[in-house]
């Protein structure tokens, strides 16, 4: 839930104090986001997050004010903590709203809620997914823009919870498997880790870059990025969905299929202790 936002340097606990032309602003369809997590008086990956988000504006087509710097963002978010009486040393999602207003000025709001800690994160329980088939993700590289496929992802969620699931694997209009609407999906086969390519149309995500550079430095497993088949998964021992804000949510039941979850757990754990994710 969130507790307040930054609208273009001004901080509010709610949108309805900001501008009527950032207002008009939001309600356009296109509406560019980051999400990065806060914690421990860092922000994680930062680096990776800022050049993704300004590759997105220039994508998009977006003016870049020159005053858009690494520096800018992260004294602008540390400033809404401060207006929240927020203690720095408790954890964070930051979503970064980028607007197009009519006169195509870009504009700003950071969207601050608490969360926990990576690492305190339960991660006990398991998923019960299935197949959502009712629309299709596009594919390509375009496709990798978190705005493009949101309606399809929006519906899906909501197949979800009225089919009482937790989540739902998307497919792209080549029956592949994309991701989950709550993150990146990996598929565990024996010393091999599979997982969408951004071919497919997953989200190129930071913390899945991140988490694949880590798989790829191991000396006993190989990942693959490639075009999965839906029927892949009954050959799969593990399946977990990763994502920022609550980590890894191991998959336990498909359809008629349940799966295990101790390698997941220990590959976790290893990247939570690793220079790859400690590095910032």
């Amino acid at each position: 839930m969130s507790i307040g936002f930054n609208c273009n340097g001004t901080c509010t606990r709610s949108l309805n104090d900001s501008s009527p032309s950032l207002l008009k602003g939001l309600l356009n369809p296109i509406v560019l986001e980051e999400t990065v997590r806060f914690e421990k008086e860092v922000f994680l990956f930062w680096e990776k997050h800022y050049f993704r988000m300004m590759a997105t504006l220039r994508r998009m087509r977006f003016q870049i004010p020159n005053s858009y710097t690494p520096e800018k963002f992260i004294l602008e978010a540390k400033k809404l903590i401060d207006y929240l009486g927020a203690s720095k040393g408790n954890a964070f999602l930051f979503h970064f709203h980028f607007v197009r207003e009519e006169s195509n000025k870009t504009t700003f709001v950071i969207e601050c809620e608490p969360l926990n800690f990576l690492e305190s994160i339960d991660g006990a329980r398991t998923y019960e997914v299935d197949l959502y088939r009712e629309n299709f993700l596009s594919s390509g590289l375009l496709a990798n823009q978190s705005i493009i496929n949101a309606p399809i992802r929006n519906i899906a969620r909501t197949y979800a919870i009225e089919n009482g699931l937790d989540d739902v694997l998307l497919l792209n209009d080549q029956k592949q498997l994309v991701e989950a609407t709550k993150g990146s999906l990996f598929l565990i086969q024996e010393n091999k880790v599979l997982t969408p390519s951004l071919q497919s149309g997953a989200q190129n995500s930071v913390f899945r870059q991140v988490f694949i550079h880590f798989l790829m430095l191991q000396q006993n497993i190989e990942i693959v990025e490639k075009s999965i088949s839906p029927f892949e998964i009954q050959n799969a021992k593990e399946i977990f969905i990763l994502d920022l804000a609550t980590g890894t949510k191991s998959i336990g039941n498909y359809r008629k299929t349940s799966f295990e979850s101790l390698q997941t757990k220990k590959l976790y754990l290893d990247f939570l202790s690793s220079s790859v994710f400690n590095s910032n």
